[in-house]
């Protein structure tokens, strides 16, 4: 059985490396961009502190940044998913609660749990983004529809993911 910290470290060098080699070199009809990135954030435990929440999120966003030139766009956005997580966990909480080994995983608690807690982060994660990218008003419309299209290939990308290597829990 591999550590829970060293499969986190994997998971974010593999997310990491998949998406600053291949999602961002594979620009869809020349406008949509899934960020699969958001999934490292969204997979770490149920339990994790704030604050440590917050700074894996900085530094993620940070190390992504690095790699694809970006100027801090992407710390702010996993910065901003970070603080938004333990909100959406709680909005979508079972009606007994979590249980101390819950994980945030299709294995763990379910594919509608995941999609309905999932999907709201890596839209907003996409919106921001492109937002921020664009910074006009102008082109709201256009970078809706790139939020909207990015986020479901994104989406369908996680859970393609999930299906593949989350460990089957209930």
């Amino acid at each position: 059985m591999i550590n829970p910290s060293l499969s986190h470290i994997l998971r974010f060098l593999t997310l990491l490396l998949l998406q600053v080699f291949v999602l961002n070199n594979v620009v869809l009809t020349g406008v949509f961009n899934p960020c699969v990135f958001v999934y490292f954030l969204l997979v770490l435990p149920l339990n994790i502190p704030r604050a440590w929440l917050l700074l894996l999120g900085f530094l993620a966003g940070l190390v992504l940044d690095f790699f694809t030139h970006s100027i801090g766009i992407n710390a702010f956005v996993c910065v901003l998913i970070a603080f938004m997580r333990p909100f959406m966990i709680n909005a979508v909480q079972p009606p007994g609660g979590y249980e101390n080994d819950d994980r945030p995983t299709i294995g763990g608690m379910g594919f509608r749990w995941f999609l309905t807690y999932s999907l709201p982060l890596v839209f907003v994660y996409h919106l921001v983004l492109f937002l921020v990218e664009t910074l006009s008003v102008n082109q709201l419309g256009f970078v809706l529809l790139k939020a909207v299209v990015s986020a479901l290939l994104a989406e369908a990308i996680i859970v393609l993911f999930e299906f593949f290597f989350s460990k089957r829990t209930r």
